[in-house]
């Protein structure tokens, strides 16, 4: 099983484990509601008018790449003869959780109920990576969505604002614009980034499954 598929797991299971015992109480029809309106949001798509646009291949003069890693989806764009990966998310995660054993409740409390600082993840690939889905665009959704994901980034003097290092010598972090909590997550920014781009989107979703699945094959 995916590492980050595990995370997923745990979190569920040490928010379950922390419900049963009585330290966080909420009620029943809150959860009902909240799954009553995830289902009919995420299920209901926007822009249908990238079906025409996929039925002429004369205008998609580009390509842009989404990568899933179980948990998270990245936006990918080829630039400069190499692929930059943007994902957006929490601060708190992304600094704190780099593997399975650091998650803990406190860290999963607090990024996804104290709308932590949010943090821009930009990753450089040499070549293309097998596993992600392709999606065609257009030179003018292309450039709706490099501009969006322009503006997700806090500026100073008109430059990036560093924030960490990365995992490795080819990504960094930066400071990004908004809050990440438990219904506006990674996945929220990357589905309104394509929606606001004129792209095939849920008009609302926290997981990564359900825009995959309008990309994948």
């Amino acid at each position: 099983m995916n590492k980050l598929k595990k995370i997923k797991i745990k979190i569920l299971s040490v928010l379950k484990s922390k419900l049963n015992n009585n330290w966080i109480k909420i009620p029943v029809s809150f959860f009902t509601l909240i799954f009553v309106a995830y289902f009919f949001l995420s299920k209901y798509t926007v822009n249908h008018q990238i079906d025409f646009i996929y039925g002429d291949t004369r205008i998609l003069l580009d390509t842009i790449y989404l990568n899933d890693n179980g948990v998270h989806v990245d936006i990918i764009i080829p630039q400069n003869n190499e692929f930059v990966s943007y994902g957006w998310g929490s601060k708190i995660f992304y600094l704190n959780v780099s593997k399975r054993e650091d998650l803990t409740f406190k860290i999963a409390f607090q990024a996804l109920l104290t709308k932590p600082q949010s943090l821009m993840h930009v990753t450089k690939y040499k070549s293309k990576r097998d596993k992600w889905v392709s999606v065609p665009v257009t030179k003018t959704q292309l450039k709706k969505i490099k501009a969006n994901i322009d503006d997700s980034f806090v500026k100073s003097d008109g430059k990036h604002v560093f924030a960490s290092k990365g995992y490795h010598s080819s990504d960094m972090f930066y400071y990004a614009k908004g809050r990440y909590h438990a219904f506006y997550t990674c996945n929220s920014w990357a589905n309104d980034l394509l929606k606001t781009s004129d792209m095939y989107a849920c008009l609302w979703t926290v997981f990564s499954d359900d825009l995959m699945s309008l990309y994948k094959s």
